[in-house]
């Protein structure tokens, strides 16, 4: 957002309370021409509208889209990495309170919905401290201001010196943001001059203005964006036309007695899923556990169907590929399943949905649990932990026992804990352990792919083979090397045909052999040589990977001269 247009018109002098303002008196102070009106438009729009709020009364400006932009990104990378201390230190001050503040106020943000599980209960949490501090609870205005002083500290810095600050003052403190957007930064000032005390002078209703209006458009933007298609209200005849085609797939299948009933497409990405989770340390079926509806293999390729087709109205997907697709769709509802769950527990944990109804339903009824006078613990106080039976005793006390029993248990619950967390730590190291195998076997790849390359540029910018090759005929190069198992990739093909009446039991594959790479006919072979001259990327690419994989030396071969063909074969595999 460009704030030149702001604070032009943020300068406008206080008119006092006691005096109503008129338009034409302060425009008719602003010698604009066309140029400068159009770009001031909507600021001198917001003006009008802050005017007219002014003279009506409205003194007090609507405060929700500073309220969203404030929440928007007040939280920080650092914020985000410390907020498990954060919000369990509100928690512990605050838990009772938590319908209370939920009630302030909600701002037009689905958390669960646009950011991950983890993020998602942050962002709520912080909500909530907002809220909290709006209704100038001791200990989340203390909160919040503290946040601020840590997180944000040069411009808090530079506001603290505020008793008193205009829009024009607030404009100079955002436009030195270096993260983050400008609405956002107008919208946490607004908010922490009002925590802090700082009055606002009047004309800072129209940056109030503003970001009302920019909350409704940009809430407006990321809705338009996330639906791009309408795939909510599918044609009623497009759902027909696919459930007819999957039941005729899916009886042909029948027909001919195939095995799991022709889905074999479909349990080989739910194989590889399975195995996945299993990798991560989760139960090989933890995605059905999480999916609330169920499987059905047919209906998720109705609807994967549906989807493809809406898309893509004038395209034909094969049986194959819509199982593939489905099996995909089935995560992806396991996946949105487990993060509504999580939502509802949270909302629940929270105070944000008081759950009266299932409450009311509930057989369990919290009247009815009997305390028997015990009165309530002081914080930090432990008792002693009665897991187990009072039991019969002679010259020692029971009490005795229970506390020894009760200690032995807790030390050993204690171990189980470290015990998990040690097993879930191996599981993680041997992930790791795979990963840096992995890149380990990738840059030793590169650095014998780097040593081939270095050789075959050193002989073109030499010209000259190595003297070991000269004075040895073709002929005796030929009789070294027809027994060794040689693979030639790329060539035009003459030159291949040529190579292949001295060598006819060596293999060569065509630059064009990439489409159906198969890495088994590299299997056993001593060498393998790349034509530079004649070969695509896509070829090289693919076939380097097969190479790499099956740990087979290479080379790099130029030129059409067989003979100096020949000669550097036997000077690099020999």
């Amino acid at each position: 957002m460009n704030t030149a247009p702001f604070r032009d018109l943020c300068n406008i002098p206080d008119s006092g309370n006691d005096k109503k303002w008129d338009y034409h008196e302060q425009m008719a102070k602003y010698q604009m021409d066309d140029s400068e009106i159009s770009q001031k438009k909507e600021m001198t729009r917001l003006l009008m509208n802050a005017i007219d709020d002014y003279n009506a009364g409205k003194v007090a400006p609507d405060t929700i889209g500073a309220d969203y932009f404030f929440l928007d990104q007040f939280m920080t990378y650092e914020m985000e990495y410390d907020f498990v201390a954060i919000e369990m230190d509100f928690l512990e001050h605050c838990r009772e309170r938590l319908d209370e503040f939920n009630k302030v106020g909600w701002y037009g943000d689905e958390e669960h919905i646009n950011y991950g599980p983890g993020l998602s209960v942050k962002k709520r949490i912080m909500r909530l401290i907002y809220n909290g501090a709006k209704l100038r609870d001791e200990y989340c205005l203390a909160l919040i201001k503290y946040l601020y002083k840590l997180y944000h500290k040069k411009e808090y810095n530079r506001i603290k010196r505020f008793s008193r600050i205009s829009a024009r003052e607030i404009l100079d403190v955002v436009n030195d943001n270096e993260d983050g957007s400008l609405d956002s930064a107008i919208g946490r000032v607004l908010g922490m001059c009002h925590f802090m005390n700082i009055k606002e002078d009047e004309m800072c209703i129209i940056l109030y203005h503003a970001l009302n209006e920019h909350r409704i458009t940009w809430l407006q933007y990321i809705d338009d964006d996330d639906i791009g298609i309408d795939v909510l209200n599918l044609d009623k005849e497009l759902i027909k036309e696919c459930s007819a085609q999957i039941d005729k797939w899916y009886n042909d299948c029948l027909l001919e007695d195939k095995h799991r009933n022709g889905l074999e497409a479909y349990f080989e990405v739910d194989d590889f899923v399975e195995m996945c989770l299993q990798r991560s340390g989760y139960k090989s079926d933890y995605a059905y556990l999480c999916n609330e509806i169920g499987y059905n293999a047919k209906t998720e390729m109705r609807d994967a169907l549906m989807l493809l087709k809406t898309r893509n109205p004038e395209r034909e997907y094969t049986y194959e590929e819509v199982q593939h697709y489905a099996a995909v769709y089935n995560l992806v509802e396991a996946l949105t399943d487990a993060a509504d769950v999580l939502e509802e527990q949270v909302a629940y944990l929270t105070g944000e949905d008081l759950a009266e109804d299932m409450i009311d339903d509930a057989l369990f009824d919290a009247k009815n649990i009997v305390l028997h006078g015990q009165t309530k613990k002081k914080h930090g106080e432990q008792n002693v932990i009665t897991n187990i039976a009072p039991v019969s005793t002679g010259d020692v006390c029971s009490e005795e026992y229970l506390k020894e029993i009760a200690d032995l248990r807790r030390k050993l619950n204690e171990k189980e804990q470290e015990n998990k967390a040690l097993v879930q730590q191996c599981r993680q190291l041997k992930k790791e352990q795979l990963q840096s195998e992995s890149l380990i076997s990738k840059y030793e790849s590169e650095r014998d792919e780097l040593i081939a390359l270095r050789n075959f540029v050193y002989r073109l910018e030499n010209s000259t083979l190595d003297d070991d090759t000269e004075g040895i005929s073709l002929d005796e190069m030929k009789d070294a090397l027809v027994e060794k198992h040689i693979v030639i990739i790329g060539g035009h093909v003459t030159w291949v045909n040529k190579l292949k009446k001295l060598f006819p039991e060596w293999k060569y594959i065509d630059t064009n052999a990439y489409k159906t790479v198969d890495g088994k006919m590299l299997d056993g072979k001593d060498m393998v040589y790349f034509f530079t001259d004649y070969m695509n990327h896509i070829s090289y690419t693919k076939f380097k990977a097969a190479v790499r994989e099956r740990k087979i030396p290479f080379g790099y071969l130029a030129g059409t001269n067989i003979e100096n063909t020949v000669r550097q074969i036997y000077d690099s595999a020999l």
